[in-house]
């Protein structure tokens, strides 16, 4: 049996978005954990966490101070680690995989992400095409729901 998990869009700020609970696990050691609501975002090579939650999980740092180009053609200096995720579900419990994070430098701005708390520093996280390789994901528009079916 196939395990697949549906989320339907949420509305934010006057926009349906695909948004999915995950739990980022420190790669060395899943007691360091933090819960998050991730924006499914398939322009997005690596998924993203602020740099301080990167800290306060004691994310091992695979490559510093890298200039990474996103989709707006903004060049963000970041900083990124590995780490395990879960889709924190009743269908895809137990389902630790791991995943590249990316961890913008506190300098960089993200002003055209959609925050999720009222602070001007906030962003919000999102879960990228590297963690997408674990599933198929199907993203439909016109039922507001995106669908996440692990690969064997």
């Amino acid at each position: 049996m196939v395990k697949q998990a549906v989320f339907p869009y949420k509305t934010i700020k006057g926009v349906k978005m695909p948004l999915v609970p995950v739990i980022f696990y420190n790669s060395a050691d899943k007691s360091k954990k933090g819960s998050f609501i991730c924006l499914v975002d398939s322009g997005a090579n690596l998924s993203l966490l602020h740099i301080e939650e990167g800290r306060r999980l004691f994310v091992k740092w695979t490559e510093d101070n890298k200039l990474m180009e996103c989709a707006c053609g903004n060049n963000i200096p970041s900083t990124i680690g590995e780490m395990l995720f879960e889709i924190d579900c009743e269908e895809l419990k137990g389902v630790v995989l791991k995943t590249k994070v990316l961890f913008p430098n506190p300098d960089a701005s993200f002003s055209y992400l959609p925050v999720q708390r009222e602070e001007e520093t906030a962003i919000m996280p999102l879960l990228g095409r590297d963690a997408f390789e674990h599933f198929e994901v199907i993203f439909s528009e016109r039922e507001g729901k995106v669908v996440f079916r692990l690969l064997d």
